[in-house]
């Protein structure tokens, strides 16, 4: 309540209104994290709204990272209150941003992170959709962007992860793809 007060009475100060937005961000994860995702919707839906105006002010590098984060966020937040369409479609609108990054700067390490990390969460929309065989293709995408940057820098343990998890959830909707294709065909 006190930052929401601090950006009113100082609208255009930048510093203030890049604490809100992370305060916003981190206290909507949080909400998401103790399972209130109706909370953390709406708190997530107001940090997109801020990060779309402050695109529209100043299409900035760090707010348009910000953008693709809020798109993504409040997918996983639709995903997890069973509105897959709806996080689908977040999720695709957060890798368009992001996308947009990579075309940009196509050597940033951090925009194909970035774009990796959102193929994950495409897939995890549509693996919510049981829509595993399109799931696997972007988790297989993801892999693809994570390996080099992983291969490139053997002690970012972030990157080892994102590449770890990105081959299990290729597996995994691998695996649930030929079954649901086995039991279309009644082999069990």
């Amino acid at each position: 309540a006190i930052r929401r007060r601090l950006l009113a009475l100082n609208p255009s100060d930048e510093k203030v209104r890049l604490s809100f937005r992370d305060i916003l961000w981190r206290t909507a994860a949080k909400y998401a994290s103790l399972g209130d995702f109706q909370r953390a919707r709406e708190l997530h839906q107001e940090h997109l709204r801020m990060c779309q105006q402050a695109v529209q002010r100043a299409a900035s590098i760090e707010w348009r990272y910000n953008l693709g984060t809020a798109f993504t966020s409040n997918g996983e937040v639709e995903r997890n209150l069973g509105h897959y369409d709806v996080a689908l479609d977040y999720q695709r609108r957060g890798l368009a941003v992001r996308e947009g990054l990579l075309k940009d700067d196509p050597s940033s390490a951090r925009a194909k992170r970035v774009v990796g990390i959102s193929h994950e969460f495409v897939g995890y929309a549509l693996a919510s959709q049981q829509n595993y065989r399109a799931a696997r293709d972007e988790h297989r995408k993801a892999l693809a962007l994570f390996e080099p940057l992983a291969r490139a820098d053997r002690r970012n343990v972030d990157l080892e992860r994102l590449t770890a998890e990105a081959h299990e959830d290729l597996c995994e909707s691998d695996r649930k793809s030929t079954r649901l294709n086995s039991s279309h065909l009644g082999i069990s």
